[in-house]
Protein backbone atom coordinates (compact mmCIF):
# COMPACT_ATOMS: atom_id res chain seq x y z
CA UNK A 1 0.00 0.00 0.00
CA UNK A 2 1.19 3.22 -1.00
CA UNK A 3 1.80 6.68 0.97
CA UNK A 4 -1.24 7.53 -0.47
CA UNK A 5 -3.59 4.96 -0.36
CA UNK A 6 -2.62 5.07 3.71
CA UNK A 7 -3.54 8.12 3.79
CA UNK A 8 -6.60 7.74 2.40
CA UNK A 9 -7.64 4.95 4.56
CA UNK A 10 -6.93 6.63 7.47
CA UNK A 11 -8.60 9.95 6.64
CA UNK A 12 -11.85 7.36 5.53
CA UNK A 13 -11.70 5.72 8.66
CA UNK A 14 -11.54 8.93 11.28
CA UNK A 15 -14.61 10.28 9.33
CA UNK A 16 -16.56 6.82 9.54
CA UNK A 17 -15.32 7.14 13.52
CA UNK A 18 -16.60 10.79 14.01
CA UNK A 19 -19.41 11.22 11.04
CA UNK A 20 -21.36 13.22 13.78
CA UNK A 21 -18.58 16.04 13.68
CA UNK A 22 -18.22 15.57 9.98
CA UNK A 23 -22.33 15.81 9.62
CA UNK A 24 -22.48 18.72 11.73
CA UNK A 25 -19.18 20.24 10.40
CA UNK A 26 -19.83 19.93 6.54
CA UNK A 27 -24.17 21.53 7.41
CA UNK A 28 -22.54 24.44 8.98
CA UNK A 29 -20.02 25.12 5.79
CA UNK A 30 -23.20 24.24 3.41
CA UNK A 31 -25.42 27.00 5.45
CA UNK A 32 -22.59 29.68 5.51
CA UNK A 33 -21.93 29.03 1.86
CA UNK A 34 -25.49 29.65 1.03
CA UNK A 35 -26.25 32.30 2.79
CA UNK A 36 -23.29 33.95 1.36
CA UNK A 37 -24.31 33.20 -2.16
CA UNK A 38 -27.56 34.24 -1.44
CA UNK A 39 -26.99 37.53 0.40
CA UNK A 40 -25.28 38.95 -2.74
CA UNK A 41 -28.47 38.42 -5.07
CA UNK A 42 -31.27 38.55 -2.79
CA UNK A 43 -33.76 41.70 -2.49
CA UNK A 44 -34.87 42.48 1.34
CA UNK A 45 -38.60 43.19 1.66
CA UNK A 46 -40.18 44.79 4.59
CA UNK A 47 -40.96 42.78 7.47
CA UNK A 48 -44.78 43.49 6.83
CA UNK A 49 -44.78 42.00 3.14
CA UNK A 50 -42.81 38.65 4.36
CA UNK A 51 -45.29 38.51 6.81
CA UNK A 52 -48.30 38.33 4.58
CA UNK A 53 -46.63 35.81 2.64
CA UNK A 54 -45.92 33.40 5.51
CA UNK A 55 -49.63 33.97 6.66
CA UNK A 56 -51.24 34.57 3.63
CA UNK A 57 -52.78 31.20 3.67
CA UNK A 58 -54.67 31.14 7.31
CA UNK A 59 -56.07 34.16 6.56
CA UNK A 60 -58.10 33.07 4.09
CA UNK A 61 -59.47 30.64 6.06
CA UNK A 62 -62.68 31.94 7.17
CA UNK A 63 -66.05 30.49 5.05
CA UNK A 64 -67.86 27.65 7.27
CA UNK A 65 -66.81 25.46 4.65
CA UNK A 66 -62.55 25.34 5.36
CA UNK A 67 -63.56 25.11 8.73
CA UNK A 68 -65.41 21.95 8.50
CA UNK A 69 -62.76 20.99 6.70
CA UNK A 70 -59.99 21.93 8.99
CA UNK A 71 -62.56 20.19 12.04
CA UNK A 72 -62.44 16.82 10.19
CA UNK A 73 -59.05 17.19 9.30
CA UNK A 74 -58.42 17.63 13.04
CA UNK A 75 -60.41 14.79 14.31
CA UNK A 76 -58.53 12.30 11.67
CA UNK A 77 -55.02 13.25 12.77
CA UNK A 78 -56.25 12.92 16.69
CA UNK A 79 -57.32 9.02 15.73
CA UNK A 80 -54.18 9.11 13.53
CA UNK A 81 -52.20 9.72 16.30
CA UNK A 82 -54.57 6.99 18.59
CA UNK A 83 -53.74 4.26 16.34
CA UNK A 84 -50.30 4.88 16.23
CA UNK A 85 -50.06 4.46 20.00
CA UNK A 86 -52.48 2.04 20.57
CA UNK A 87 -51.12 -1.86 21.48
CA UNK A 88 -47.64 -0.48 21.02
CA UNK A 89 -44.67 -1.59 22.75
CA UNK A 90 -40.62 -2.37 22.27
CA UNK A 91 -41.78 -5.91 21.81
CA UNK A 92 -40.66 -5.90 17.82
CA UNK A 93 -37.89 -7.56 16.28
CA UNK A 94 -36.46 -4.06 15.28
CA UNK A 95 -36.95 -2.19 18.82
CA UNK A 96 -33.99 -4.37 20.23
CA UNK A 97 -32.28 -0.76 19.11
CA UNK A 98 -33.61 0.36 21.83
CA UNK A 99 -34.05 -2.13 24.66
CA UNK A 100 -30.53 -2.96 24.15
CA UNK A 101 -28.88 0.85 23.69
CA UNK A 102 -31.53 4.00 24.76
CA UNK A 103 -33.37 1.76 27.24
CA UNK A 104 -30.67 1.07 28.98
CA UNK A 105 -28.99 4.23 28.53
CA UNK A 106 -26.94 4.29 25.57
CA UNK A 107 -26.55 5.70 22.95
CA UNK A 108 -27.07 4.28 19.34
CA UNK A 109 -24.07 4.39 17.31
CA UNK A 110 -24.28 5.32 13.57
CA UNK A 111 -25.40 2.86 11.40
CA UNK A 112 -22.63 2.45 9.65
CA UNK A 113 -22.38 -1.53 8.27
CA UNK A 114 -19.02 -1.36 5.96
CA UNK A 115 -20.12 -5.08 5.70
CA UNK A 116 -23.47 -5.03 4.88
CA UNK A 117 -23.18 -2.28 2.63
CA UNK A 118 -25.06 -0.42 4.35
CA UNK A 119 -24.54 3.26 5.05
CA UNK A 120 -28.09 5.83 6.69
CA UNK A 121 -25.58 7.24 9.64
CA UNK A 122 -28.29 9.52 10.64
CA UNK A 123 -31.04 6.16 11.32
CA UNK A 124 -32.14 6.17 14.72
CA UNK A 125 -29.81 9.37 16.19
CA UNK A 126 -33.07 11.14 17.44
CA UNK A 127 -33.74 8.73 19.85
CA UNK A 128 -30.27 9.52 21.83
CA UNK A 129 -32.16 12.94 22.73
CA UNK A 130 -35.51 11.18 23.39
CA UNK A 131 -33.95 8.71 25.76
CA UNK A 132 -32.80 11.80 27.95
CA UNK A 133 -36.19 12.60 28.84
CA UNK A 134 -38.33 9.39 28.85
CA UNK A 135 -37.88 5.78 28.59
CA UNK A 136 -42.23 4.92 27.83
CA UNK A 137 -43.18 3.77 24.16
CA UNK A 138 -45.71 6.46 24.30
CA UNK A 139 -42.50 9.24 24.82
CA UNK A 140 -40.85 7.66 22.14
CA UNK A 141 -43.54 7.90 19.51
CA UNK A 142 -44.62 11.80 20.58
CA UNK A 143 -41.31 13.17 18.19
CA UNK A 144 -43.12 11.10 15.46
CA UNK A 145 -46.40 12.24 16.15
CA UNK A 146 -44.99 15.81 16.07
CA UNK A 147 -43.37 15.29 12.78
CA UNK A 148 -46.44 14.09 11.53
CA UNK A 149 -48.49 17.48 12.53
CA UNK A 150 -46.11 19.38 11.28
CA UNK A 151 -46.01 17.42 8.06
CA UNK A 152 -49.52 17.89 7.57
CA UNK A 153 -49.25 22.28 8.38
CA UNK A 154 -47.02 21.87 5.56
CA UNK A 155 -49.01 19.98 3.00
CA UNK A 156 -51.50 23.04 3.89
CA UNK A 157 -49.08 25.33 3.36
CA UNK A 158 -47.49 24.66 0.34
CA UNK A 159 -50.98 24.43 -1.87
CA UNK A 160 -52.13 27.56 -1.51
CA UNK A 161 -53.57 27.79 -5.11
CA UNK A 162 -55.97 25.73 -3.88
CA UNK A 163 -59.16 25.72 -2.37
CA UNK A 164 -58.44 24.97 1.71
CA UNK A 165 -61.13 22.00 0.89
CA UNK A 166 -59.06 20.83 -1.60
CA UNK A 167 -55.95 20.91 -0.07
CA UNK A 168 -57.33 19.04 3.08
CA UNK A 169 -58.43 16.14 0.70
CA UNK A 170 -55.24 16.14 -0.81
CA UNK A 171 -53.97 15.95 2.72
CA UNK A 172 -56.09 13.03 3.27
CA UNK A 173 -55.06 11.12 0.11
CA UNK A 174 -51.18 11.48 1.49
CA UNK A 175 -51.96 10.19 5.17
CA UNK A 176 -53.68 7.17 3.64
CA UNK A 177 -51.08 6.38 1.13
CA UNK A 178 -48.93 2.82 2.90
CA UNK A 179 -45.75 4.57 2.19
CA UNK A 180 -46.68 7.29 4.72
CA UNK A 181 -48.56 5.47 6.62
CA UNK A 182 -46.41 3.05 7.64
CA UNK A 183 -43.11 5.74 7.83
CA UNK A 184 -44.89 7.54 11.18
CA UNK A 185 -46.73 4.51 12.56
CA UNK A 186 -43.35 2.67 13.77
CA UNK A 187 -40.38 3.86 15.81
CA UNK A 188 -37.79 1.97 13.54
CA UNK A 189 -38.57 3.39 9.78
CA UNK A 190 -36.41 5.97 9.51
CA UNK A 191 -38.53 7.06 6.12
CA UNK A 192 -40.32 9.19 8.64
CA UNK A 193 -36.98 11.92 8.92
CA UNK A 194 -36.77 12.28 5.32
CA UNK A 195 -40.77 12.66 4.38
CA UNK A 196 -40.11 15.22 7.27
CA UNK A 197 -37.06 17.20 6.43
CA UNK A 198 -38.24 16.90 2.24
CA UNK A 199 -41.50 18.44 3.63
CA UNK A 200 -39.34 21.22 5.08
CA UNK A 201 -36.63 21.62 2.19
CA UNK A 202 -39.96 22.52 -0.09
CA UNK A 203 -41.55 24.89 2.23
CA UNK A 204 -38.50 26.79 2.72
CA UNK A 205 -37.70 26.86 -0.94
CA UNK A 206 -41.23 27.97 -1.66
CA UNK A 207 -41.09 30.85 1.09
CA UNK A 208 -37.50 31.79 -0.18
CA UNK A 209 -39.46 32.58 -3.49
CA UNK A 210 -41.71 34.46 -2.43
CA UNK A 211 -39.53 36.47 0.74
CA UNK A 212 -35.96 36.13 -0.69
CA UNK A 213 -35.02 35.95 2.58
CA UNK A 214 -31.35 34.48 3.45
CA UNK A 215 -32.97 32.49 6.55
CA UNK A 216 -35.43 30.64 4.19
CA UNK A 217 -31.87 29.57 2.08
CA UNK A 218 -30.37 28.63 4.92
CA UNK A 219 -33.06 26.37 6.10
CA UNK A 220 -33.66 24.88 2.49
CA UNK A 221 -29.53 24.17 2.97
CA UNK A 222 -29.91 22.52 6.59
CA UNK A 223 -32.75 20.62 5.54
CA UNK A 224 -31.64 18.85 2.64
CA UNK A 225 -28.72 17.47 4.40
CA UNK A 226 -30.76 15.14 7.00
CA UNK A 227 -32.37 13.53 3.90
CA UNK A 228 -29.62 12.54 2.04
CA UNK A 229 -27.97 10.41 5.00
CA UNK A 230 -31.01 9.30 6.75
CA UNK A 231 -32.05 6.28 4.62
CA UNK A 232 -30.85 2.93 2.58
CA UNK A 233 -33.64 2.92 0.52
CA UNK A 234 -32.03 3.58 -2.92
CA UNK A 235 -35.13 4.26 -4.49
CA UNK A 236 -35.94 7.31 -1.30
CA UNK A 237 -32.27 8.23 -1.52
CA UNK A 238 -32.13 8.65 -5.03
CA UNK A 239 -36.18 10.52 -5.42
CA UNK A 240 -34.48 13.07 -2.67
CA UNK A 241 -31.28 13.72 -4.73
CA UNK A 242 -33.62 14.62 -7.34
CA UNK A 243 -36.05 16.95 -5.73
CA UNK A 244 -32.47 18.69 -4.03
CA UNK A 245 -31.18 19.54 -7.40
CA UNK A 246 -34.54 20.60 -8.27
CA UNK A 247 -35.33 23.13 -5.74
CA UNK A 248 -32.34 24.14 -5.01
CA UNK A 249 -30.67 25.87 -7.75
CA UNK A 250 -33.89 27.55 -7.49
CA UNK A 251 -32.70 29.22 -4.34
CA UNK A 252 -30.16 31.08 -6.38
CA UNK A 253 -31.82 31.43 -9.79
CA UNK A 254 -35.00 32.86 -8.23
CA UNK A 255 -33.35 36.08 -7.15
CA UNK A 256 -34.82 39.15 -9.42
CA UNK A 257 -33.09 40.07 -12.88
CA UNK A 258 -30.22 42.32 -12.44
CA UNK A 259 -29.30 41.74 -8.74
CA UNK A 260 -27.28 39.09 -9.44
CA UNK A 261 -23.51 39.96 -10.03
CA UNK A 262 -21.11 39.45 -12.66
Amino acid sequence: MTIVEQILTDVHAVLLAHFRHTWIIVTATSAICVAWAVGRTATTRSQSQRKTDLFLTWRLVGMPKDMTALALLAVFLGSYSAMILVWEDFAYYDNSFFTLFTLKGHNIVPPIWQGEGRFWPLGYQEFNLVRHFTDTIIGYHVLAIVQLFVFVCILLLCDDELSMGARVSLAFVALLTPSILISFSGLIFPERNVLFFLACLVLSVKRFEQTRSTAWAVAAAVCDMPTTFGTTDADCTVSVLLAAATLLPRLVCSAPAGMVSV
